[in-house]
């Protein structure tokens, strides 16, 4: 008896999940929509934090090839969000940093 009380106690206490920010899931769903090649160095360079040459080495790509493939996918996305209004590439933290090209 004791263990079941224990579990119970555990799962009340993971259901209580946070509320995804709307911002959040309009950028998920965005990157959702973008070419594979252009997805993976998006979210490579920009949420993992890797390097272009990095990112290269993880895709088996040049660093010219994500240098294209983060400029496409920035822009591309910089429409998807602009659609709704709501997130722009700058504020969700995708516009070229200094050093990145």
């Amino acid at each position: 008896m004791r263990n079941s009380s224990a579990a119970w106690v555990r799962l009340a206490s993971a259901s209580a999940a946070p509320e995804l920010d709307a911002d959040y899931l309009e950028l998920i769903a965005a990157l959702r929509k973008l070419p594979q090649k252009q997805r993976i160095a998006i979210v490579l360079h920009h949420l993992v934090d890797l390097s272009v040459e990095q990112v290269a080495a993880e895709t088996g790509s040049s660093p010219s090839a994500v240098k294209k493939q983060l400029t496409r996918g920035r822009s591309a996305l910089s429409v998807l969000l602009a659609d709704k209004g709501h997130v722009s590439a700058d504020s969700a933290g995708l516009t070229p940093q200094k050093g990145t090209r």
